[in-house]
C-alpha cells in the first residue's frame, strides 16, 4: 500500500477509535445521569402506562431517574424520529407499539429506518384486540358478525381508533382470511371509537383488549370475540376469532416494546433489560399487566430484533396488497 494510503487509514481508525471510546467509557459507568422514554402517543394511555412501569424499575435497580415524556403525533412517528437522531448512549430511550413496524407501510417515506436506526430491549408484553358491540346488538359472537356480513355484504360498520390503526390493520386481514366485508370507521383515538358504539353511532369496534375490558365488565359494550390465539382469563367465556370466526390460528394484537437507537453500546443495552426483567418479575408488575389484560413477554434483544423483521416482511406487503395508506 502506498505511503500516502497507509497514512489515511491509519488517521481513520483512529478517528474512529476516538469517538468509540468516549462512548466506551460512558457505557462502563452507566447509567450517571436521569434516563428519558420517548412515547408517541398521548399520556394516559396504555402505552405511556406501561413505560412508567419500565422507567420505575429501571429507577429503582440504577438510582437514576426516568423521564417518560409524551411526544404524539403521526402514529408515532414524531416521537420515533426524535429518538432515532439521539445519541445511542442509553439517555433517550423509546416505547413502542406494534405501529412503529407498520408504519413503513402506511406512509410514503418515514424520516427513520424502523429497523436500522433502532435495536431492541426488550419485547415487554402483548395486547389481543377485542371485537365489541353495543349491548343492543343482536349479534353473540364473531360467528355472528361473520354471518350478518356475508348475508348483507357491506352491510355492518366497525370504528377503531384511526386510519392504519393497528386494529384498523388486524380487523381488514381477519375479513380477508374469513371471507366477508366490513366498513371502517375511524376515529380520533380508542376511547372515541368505544364512545361511538356506546352511543349507537357503530354497532361495533375492534379495541385493545386493555381498553375495552373495563366498559364489558361495566355492562357498557358486549364482547363477541378476542384476536388472541387463547381465551383471556378476564373474560373466559368470549371465544376467539380461531374458534369462531372461521379462520383456524388467527392470532393477532399489538405489542408493547422498548428500544434504543442504533448504536448502542452492548453493556448498556444488557444493563437495561436486566433492570425490566427484574420489574416484570415483580407480583406487583404482574398484577398490573394483568390487569391491562396484557402478557407478560420480557424477549431478549435479540428476540425482539428478530420480531420486528419478522414483522415488517409480514405487514408491509399485506398492507400494500390491502391499499391502507397515511401518508
Amino acid at each position: 500500500m502506498p505511503l500516502l494510503q497507509r497514512l489515511a487509514a491509519g488517521l481513520a481508525l483512529g478517528a474512529a477509535a476516538i469517538c468509540i471510546a468516549p462512548v466506551q467509557a460512558r457505557a462502563q459507568g452507566y447509567p450517571s445521569k436521569p434516563i428519558h422514554i420517548i412515547v408517541g402517543f398521548a399520556p394516559g394511555g396504555v402505552t405511556d402506562i406501561i413505560a412508567r412501569w419500565l422507567g420505575e424499575s429501571i429507577t429503582k435497580g440504577t438510582g437514576q431517574p426516568v423521564v417518560v415524556e409524551s411526544k404524539s403525533g403521526a402514529g408515532g412517528n414524531i416521537a420515533a424520529a426524535s429518538v432515532a437522531n439521539s445519541a445511542p448512549d442509553g439517555y433517550t430511550l423509546l416505547m413502542v407499539t406494534s405501529s412503529h413496524i407498520t408504519n413503513r407501510g402506511l406512509y410514503d417515506s418515514l424520516p427513520y429506518d424502523p429497523l436500522k436506526d433502532f435495536t431492541g430491549i426488550s419485547l415487554v408484553a402483548k395486547v389481543p384486540f377485542l371485537l365489541v358491540a353495543n349491548p343492543s346488538f343482536p349479534g353473540k359472537t364473531v360467528a355472528d358478525v361473520v354471518a350478518m356480513s356475508r348475508q348483507h355484504p357491506g352491510s355492518l360498520d366497525y370504528s377503531t381508533s384511526g386510519v392504519g390503526s393497528s386494529n384498523n390493520l388486524v380487523g381488514e386481514q381477519f375479513a380477508r382470511e374469513a371471507g366477508f366485508s366490513w366498513n371502517h370507521i375511524a376515529y380520533r383515538g380508542g376511547a372515541q371509537a368505544a364512545l361511538a358504539v356506546i352511543g349507537g353511532e357503530v354497532p361495533l369496534s375492534l379495541l385493545s383488549s386493555s381498553q375495552a375490558l373495563p366498559m364489558v365488565q361495566k355492562g357498557q359494550l358486549k364482547a363477541l370475540g378476542i384476536t388472541s390465539l387463547q381465551r383471556s382469563p378476564s373474560l373466559p367465556d368470549v371465544p376467539t376469532f380461531a374458534e369462531a370466526g372461521g379462520v383456524p390460528g388467527f392470532d393477532n394484537g399489538t405489542w408493547f416494546g422498548l428500544l434504543a437507537p442504533a448504536g448502542t453500546p452492548r453493556e448498556v443495552i444488557d444493563r437495561l433489560h436486566a433492570e425490566i426483567s427484574k420489574g416484570l418479575d415483580t407480583p406487583e408488575l404482574k398484577r398490573n399487566f394483568a390487569g391491562q389484560d396484557a402478557t407478560i413477554v420480557n424477549s431478549t434483544p435479540e428476540e425482539f430484533n428478530r420480531l420486528m423483521r419478522e414483522e415488517d416482511a409480514r405487514w408491509y406487503p399485506l398492507i400494500k396488497q390491502m391499499g391502507i395508506k397515511i401518508g
